[in-house]
């Protein structure tokens, strides 16, 4: 009598089913990127399914910010070109590339008026009561999203990370999905002169102010706007502490992290 594995109809519908086996196995490993390693990752997915449990509706859900798609600067948006799904219904593919690269900016030249510190931006900073000595430096970040504003990310950090005290950062700068391009916003840490949440360390978070700039830093670049906001907020806060260190969440986090990213002209703005 024959043995059943020695029969080769048997044997390769049992190598099929193992093909099978591998491939759908492989199908449910997550895709690792080091931005979603080292950044918020996944937060534009999660802060809008948040939201709208929560019944908020903003310029930064997922549907306004295509809607805002084609109003973006510096950014050309491809034609769309159907294809075909797997269940083989046509899905609109739009190609968004970059044009240009981080902004010629040179941090040292003589500066003229306040441009993105609006008065209302420096009556908030001002109104702090800074205690001498209490900050040591200055830390940049970005938000490793397409959009953002203060009151998302506080909504995130409040509702998804359980953090007590909601926006980790003490200001966030806008890039014109989800708050004004170049815009400054002031964060409750800073009215409150709180200790900030943007640092792994709890030591570096009570003397680190934390900056961030809405953008996705490892693929695009900072607008100009942002750039010259975040030079007059630095300018700004260290007239109103003292000459403190500038320098970027990568250099200082006791965690590898990319963050703010390879496009953000980081030699401009680091200070020993």
């Amino acid at each position: 009598m024959r043995r059943p594995l020695s029969n080769p109809k048997i044997l390769s519908a049992l190598g099929a089913a193992v093909v099978l086996g591998m491939v759908s196995v492989v199908g449910m490993v997550p895709h690792y990127s080091p931005e979603v390693a080292s950044g918020e990752g996944n937060f534009a997915t999660v802060a809008t399914s948040h939201l709208r449990l929560a019944g908020v509706t903003h310029a930064t859900t997922a549907r306004s910010v295509r809607t805002q798609a084609t109003k973006r600067p510096k950014l050309a948006v491809g034609k769309v070109a159907p294809t075909k799904s797997s269940a083989g219904s046509s899905v609109p593919q739009i190609t968004v590339t970059k044009t240009s690269p981080a902004p010629d900016f040179d941090r040292k030249a003589p500066k003229g008026n306040w441009t993105f510190l609006t008065r209302s931006v420096r009556q908030q900073i001002d109104a702090a009561a800074v205690q001498a000595g209490r900050w040591k430096m200055v830390v940049i970040h970005s938000s490793a999203t397409d959009s953002g504003s203060a009151r998302t990310f506080d909504y995130y950090h409040r509702h998804v990370k359980r953090m007590a005290h909601g926006l980790a950062y003490h200001f966030v700068i806008g890039n014109g999905h989800g708050s004004g391009n170049g815009r400054v916003e002031v964060g409750p840490r800073w009215q409150s002169q709180e200790a900030g949440g943007h640092l792994r360390s709890e030591a570096q978070n009570e003397v680190a102010l934390g900056i961030c700039l809405v953008g996705s830093f490892q693929k695009s670049s900072p607008s100009r706007q942002q750039i010259e906001a975040l030079d007059e907020l630095i300018d700004y806060l260290q007239a109103k502490v003292g000459k403190i260190r500038v320098t970027t969440h990568r250099l200082v986090n006791i965690r590898p992290t990319l963050c703010p990213g390879k496009n953000f002209p980081a030699g401009q703005f680091v200070e020993p």
